[in-house]
Formats: C-alpha cells, sequence, structure tokens
C-alpha cells in the first residue's frame, strides 16, 4: 500500500497486477473527531435539515 497527498489530502493506493481498468473510492470523516471546536455538530444539523427535506423539491439538474 502506498501513501500520498494530493492536494492536500492523504491519497492510499497500491498498484495492480497489470493494465486494466482504474477503480477508486473517496471517503471522508463527519464525526466529531473530524469536526473543530467550533463546528461542532454542524454535520447533525446538515443531516438532519436534508432528511427534512422532501425529495420532489431537490433539484438534481440545471
Amino acid at each position: 500500500m502506498q501513501r500520498t497527498s494530493v492536494g492536500g489530502v492523504t491519497v492510499l493506493w497500491q498498484a495492480g497486477p497489470g493494465p486494466g481498468p482504474l477503480s477508486a473510492v473517496l471517503t471522508f470523516g463527519t464525526g466529531i473527531r473530524d469536526e473543530t471546536a467550533p463546528a461542532l455538530g454542524v454535520t447533525r444539523v446538515i443531516a438532519a435539515l436534508d432528511a427534512a427535506v422532501p425529495t420532489h423539491l431537490v433539484r438534481t439538474g440545471p
């Protein structure tokens, strides 16, 4: 497993056995350990607001 940083984001990767399609996964933290003290609870508020919005009101295109 290799570890590097791209644009300030830690990237973990492993070379495959040969040429072929590349797949990737983006993960990020959304817990209390990932928030700064002034922003504690913001993730929970955003999740609650997102759950409260009826799906027919969500705009999905231009």
